[in-house]
């Protein structure tokens, strides 16, 4: 059915971003989720997301528990504390897995939010050919003071931005040659056992809640009572 519907936008001429939930389970299938992208014309990109214990996931998971149901495997997986995925985890791990195709170096934190909120790369595909963006530029020469920040102040916030910096402008660009340009997104979500108030402070991903009010996208779903509407 998935092949059938990314048949059905490449004839629409629909661009599609795969998205793949990892688990310790099928973290060693991550370069083949890559690879298996990379050779659709119609995929754009791959967004990694480590499993994180909120959503439908783990509200099944608690269901289960609850009721005596037994788990999926990847409820269980989703219930573990002691083998949760970082993005180094995936970095580290998609690198070594590509057979020297993918380099450490072809990653960027995004010029917005949290650095650790997300991390994007790019490979560049023409055909067959498939080669390392930093082959073809260096992100560190583009990344201005995400460089070597561990800190951020107030006035640190009117500098970053995917709309006012040279690297947010040269994301840009990739996305508008995205028959070239494959990205590579990890998108790690955060829950009450990875909680970092610092990236939910300077969060630039966000819903719009029932009362009306933005909220910060990993706050929300990880189930603060104040937003969700009265039962």
């Amino acid at each position: 059915m998935r092949e059938q519907a990314l048949a059905h936008c490449a004839a629409a001429d629909l661009p599609v971003t795969l998205a793949m939930a990892v688990t310790p389970d099928n973290l060693p299938n991550l370069w083949d989720a890559v690879s298996y992208g990379l050779g659709q014309t119609s995929v754009h990109g791959i967004t990694f997301q480590p499993v994180f214990e909120s959503g439908r996931g783990f509200a099944a998971s608690a269901r289960g528990h609850a009721t005596g149901v037994p788990a999926s495997p990847f409820q269980k997986t989703v219930r573990s504390r002691t083998d949760r995925l970082n993005t180094a985890d995936i970095l580290l791990n998609v690198v070594a897995q590509s057979g020297g195709k993918l380099k450490f170096e072809d990653f960027t934190p995004l010029p917005c939010g949290d650095p650790n909120c997300a991390t994007i790369g790019y490979l560049i595909r023409q055909g067959a050919n498939v080669w390392p963006v930093s082959q073809f530029l260096d992100f560190t020469q583009l990344q201005g003071f995400l460089q070597d920040k561990m800190h951020y102040t107030l006035d640190d916030l009117a500098k970053c931005g995917c709309d006012n910096t040279e690297l947010g402008e040269l994301l840009k660009l990739m996305e508008r040659t995205r028959s070239m340009a494959f990205r590579i997104m990890v998108k790690p979500f955060m829950d009450a056992w990875t909680w970092d108030e610092d990236r939910i402070d300077r969060c630039c991903t966000h819903v719009i809640r029932p009362d009306g009010k933005l909220d910060s996208f990993c706050r929300y779903y990880s189930g603060f009572p104040d937003a969700k509407p009265a039962p």
